[in-house]
């Protein structure tokens, strides 16, 4: 019977032990994640998708022969299946830190880090640099852009019959902060997979693509445009207002869906200032 005491309170020192040992385990596990979250110099570049702009770009390669940014790819889209068209979606991955630029197939590969690194306003959504079409039907792939893009999305209209791809870029850093992202405005680019060649497109100045129309056919295209109204390169949807416009293929431009004078109309009636004559 004493035998069976000892052996008991073995079994529970031995458990008691393993118990705190755990807890201390624990413990300085969520210590030590406290302390890198509050007091490390955290880069979260990485995750960033935007794109450095041409100038930057230039500067940086002419100058000083650096880089800070290199190509990836995302996964094949299938966008044709009855023609099994392919999209293949051109990103970027950001260097922790900028690399100076070796010659060489791609320019990727045995690259020798500065150690300086590099900080930007942080941008997370889909952001592509270029789309390549790739196919058993088409001699070979075909890059859809030659210039610096950020392409924020693409829709393939196989409804319209011989089939477009409509493309949100971002031509240019309107906003001036250096990279090329969603917070720069948006046009719309319409690429003609029949004549592969992209369709010219007017669009009003100071206009930013947001989106298809929800709950009107495609087929009407219809779009959502914001106004940069202040003119500071950058659509802001908090306070800035949005119209709709219908593409015309056929003459190449965006054009208002309600006119103009009905749009004057309106803001009068808001305002107070249009009379209301029986």
């Amino acid at each position: 019977m004493e035998k069976i005491k000892k052996y008991n309170q073995i079994v529970l020192a031995i458990g008691g032990t393993v118990a705190l040992v755990t807890l201390a385990g624990i413990g300085l596990f969520l210590l030590v994640e406290t302390w890198h979250y509050y007091f490390d110099d955290y880069d979260d570049s990485q995750y960033d998708m935007s794109i450095i702009s041409e100038e930057v770009a230039d500067s940086l390669a002419n100058n000083e022969q650096l880089r800070t940014q290199v190509i990836t790819f995302r996964s094949f889209d299938l966008i044709d299946s009855a023609k099994a068209i392919y999209i293949l979606p051109v990103t970027q991955k950001n260097l922790g830190e900028a690399e100076y630029i070796d010659e060489g197939a791609l320019g990727l590969m045995n690259s020798r880090y500065t150690g300086r690194k590099t900080s930007r306003r942080i941008y997370g959504g889909t952001n592509y640099n270029n789309l390549i079409l790739f196919g058993p039907n088409i001699s070979e792939p075909k890059m859809l852009f030659e210039e610096k893009v950020s392409i924020d999305g693409y829709h393939y209209l196989e409804e319209l019959g011989s089939g477009y791809v409509l493309i949100i870029v971002a031509e240019s850093d309107s906003n001036g902060d250096g990279v090329l992202n969603g917070y720069d405005n948006q046009s719309l680019f319409l690429y003609d997979m029949q004549t592969s060649s992209f369709i010219d497109i007017a669009e009003d100045e100071h206009t930013s693509f947001v989106n298809f129309v929800d709950g009107v056919d495609r087929t009407e295209l219809i779009f959502q445009y914001g106004l940069d109204r202040n003119k500071n390169g950058e659509f802001e949807s908090s306070y800035e207002p949005k119209v709709y416009y219908r593409l015309n293929i056929e003459a190449g431009r965006m054009e208002l869906l309600l006119p103009n004078e009905m749009l004057d109309n309106l803001q009068g009636i808001l305002e107070g200032s249009t009379d209301n004559e029986e």
